[in-house]
Order: structure tokens, then C-alpha cells, then sequence
């Protein structure tokens, strides 16, 4: 709002100390370099011209887009062939309540985006749109981009060209300052480790072994969101669903192997338990449901031992116990169709 590239500077940086208002005495990390991307600023620059730094105008924009991503959602619905009703595991769960409405947190805006683009995808053949949506979402959270070899897959050279152009520009505040974006995202890496999953397991593993420990279970998890992103688009894709499925496992997988898991993160994977019918829909009501217990923080202003159990070990054993149902009945249906055949 100052014509000041947001990449350029960290909020302590001497230059900007003229910027310093009762907002800047409050913000956390002060001394790294901004890891939000460049749709997230866009909206935070629109944001700020209407409200100016009154919170509550945030929330209501977060909200409007929560608001839209319902909407979406009953429009996929339709497409998949599943009742509208099935909206409510979305619209009725808690998690978008405290994360978006209360808390305030932007990544409603990356879900949002990401919805539109299963629905353009799910639509007439409009690649372009589609890739010029997912590029959006995931410039609000790199998370979507994870995405881009799956519809790449399904859409061909013209969702590739489309996503090439829409990297370029909508990154281009981004990209004139990359090596200090990547700065403050190693920062962040680095030193902000909370509620993780497979990452906390692997850095438990190697930390008697080697001092290298973080680097080696972060690079252990980038392999793995590469291979479930190969995995993603190396098979033709049936159909709708089959999409809308790999979808989901991808940016499953990547939540469940980052260093990171806010509450707020799962909102990114939320939509897809209204839209997947019993596949790994209740490991992941549940997991909606008990992840705001790593709140629980500031009780005491440490995490309780007990947190993570209660928090994972129930999700792991319905996933998996839900897993082996799912490839239960494909076997059943499968024996079915070779009895009619022969």
C-alpha cells in the first residue's frame, strides 16, 4: 500500500521503521522475510484499502470466501453425481468456524481458489481457466501447486502453457526478489516446527544418529510429496471422481509429511470429505474435529504428551482400517464383475 515490494524487506528492516504503527508492535517474526505469496498480498493490499488494519473487515472477507466455497462445493456435488446435501461436512464442521470467522486466517482464499478449479476442471474444457485458478490457489499456499503435474495430466499442453504464463505473472512480485523469499521460507522451515505428524517421527528417528537430523527428515518428506505427485499423474484419469481423489491424496499427504500442521491447514483438504463418498471420510472428520487441540499450547505455553496421541493415533488406525475397507470391496467388486463375464 506504500509502493514497497513486500519481498524486499523484513518488517524490523531500519528503512521501513517510519512504517511502525501499533500493528507492527504486536506482529510476530518480525525478522523474517514474508512467506505469504503473491495472491495473498493482492488480497491483503484490497483488504486493507477498504478496511484499512480494522481485523474484524479481514473476517469478513475470509468469511464471504468461506461463504463461496460452500457454493462450490454443492456445484461439485452436482457434477460427481452426489447428493447437495453432503455440503454439511464442510459447512457444518467447526474447523472453518474457529480457523476463517474467529481466528481470521487467510487460507480460505487458496481453498476457495482450489475448489474453482475442480469445478472449472470438472466443467467444459476450459484448461486455460483452470490453470490460471490452481496457480492462484496455490500463490496463496504452496500446497495447490503440488497439484500441477496431476492436471497437467488430465489437460495436456494447453493447462501446461496456461500454468506457465500464469507462474510468471502472478509470481512476478515474487520472483524479483526470489532469493530472499526463499530466505525467510528457510527461516521459517527451520524454526517453526508445531503439531507435525510423519516429519516429528522421522526427526525423532535421526536425531540420535546425526546432527543433520531436521534436514534430513525435511528432505525425506519433499521426496515423498514428489512421489505421491508422480504417483498422482502417471495413470489416466477415469473420470471425475478418480480426480477429484488424487486430488485429495496428494494434498493429504503433503499435510501429513510437512515440518508444520496449524489447525488452519486442514481446511485445505476439508472440501474433499463432502465430495469423495466413504473414502477417508471419517478418519478425517475426526481429524477436523481434535486438531484444534493443539490450542492447548497455551495453556501452559508448552505441548502436552499427551496431545499428539490423542490427536493421531485414532486418525491412523481409521485410515488405515477405512484403507483396507476400500480395497476390500474393489476386490468384491471385482471377483462380481469376472462371475458376470464368465
Amino acid at each position: 500500500m506504500h509502493g514497497i515490494n513486500p519481498y524486499r524487506w523484513a518488517p524490523n528492516a531500519d528503512c521501513l521503521r517510519y512504517l511502525r504503527d501499533s500493528t507492527w508492535l504486536v506482529m510476530e517474526y518480525k525478522s523474517y522475510q514474508t512467506i505469504y505469496m503473491p495472491v495473498s498480498q493482492a488480497i491483503f493490499a484490497l483488504t486493507n484499502a477498504v478496511f484499512g488494519n480494522w481485523v474484524t473487515g479481514y473476517k469478513i472477507v475470509y468469511a464471504l470466501f468461506d461463504l463461496g466455497t460452500i457454493g462450490l462445493i454443492i456445484k461439485l456435488l452436482d457434477r460427481v453425481g452426489l447428493p447437495r446435501t453432503r455440503v454439511i461436512w464442510y459447512a457444518w464442521s467447526p474447523l472453518p468456524i474457529t480457523e476463517i470467522c474467529i481466528a481470521g486466517h487467510q487460507d480460505i482464499v487458496g481453498v476457495f481458489l482450489l475448489v474453482l478449479t475442480a469445478v472449472l476442471a470438472t466443467g467444459r474444457n476450459r484448461p486455460e481457466l483452470t490453470a490460471i485458478a490452481l496457480v492462484a490457489a496455490g500463490f496463496t499456499k504452496g500446497f495447490a501447486l503440488v497439484l500441477l503435474p496431476l492436471f497437467a495430466r488430465k489437460f495436456g499442453s494447453r493447462f501446461v502453457h496456461a500454468a506457465i504464463w500464469s507462474l510468471i505473472v502472478l509470481g512476478m512480485p515474487m520472483w524479483v526478489y526470489l532469493p530472499k523469499f526463499l530466505f525467510g521460507m528457510q527461516q521459517y522451515l527451520q524454526n517453526v516446527h508445531v503439531n507435525s505428524s510423519v516429519f516429528y517421527w522421522l526427526d525423532q528417528a535421526f536425531t540420535p544418529i546425526t546432527k543433520y537430523h531436521l534436514n534430513i527428515a525435511n528432505k525425506i518428506g519433499q521426496a515423498v510429496i514428489i512421489a505421491t505427485a508422480i504417483w498422482a499423474a502417471w495413470a489416466p484419469i477415469r473420470d471425475n471422481r478418480d480426480l477429484l481423489r488424487r486430488g485429495f491424496i496428494v494434498i493429504s499427504v503433503t499435510l501429513l509429511v510437512v515440518p508444520t500442521l496449524f489447525p488452519w491447514y486442514l481446511l485445505w483438504v476439508l472440501p474433499f470429505v463432502a465430495l469423495l463418498g466413504r473414502t477417508s471420510v471419517w478418519a478425517f472428520v475426526l481429524f477436523s474435529l481434535v486438531v484444534d487441540l493443539t490450542y492447548t499450547f497455551y495453556l501452559s505455553m508448552q505441548l502436552y504428551w499427551w496431545m499428539p496421541l490423542v490427536e493421531y493415533v485414532p486418525f491412523y488406525i481409521l485410515l488405515f482400517g477405512q484403507y483396507v475397507s476400500w480395497r476390500m470391496r474393489l476386490e468384491r467388486s471385482a471377483r462380481e464383475s469376472a462371475g458376470v463375464i464368465t
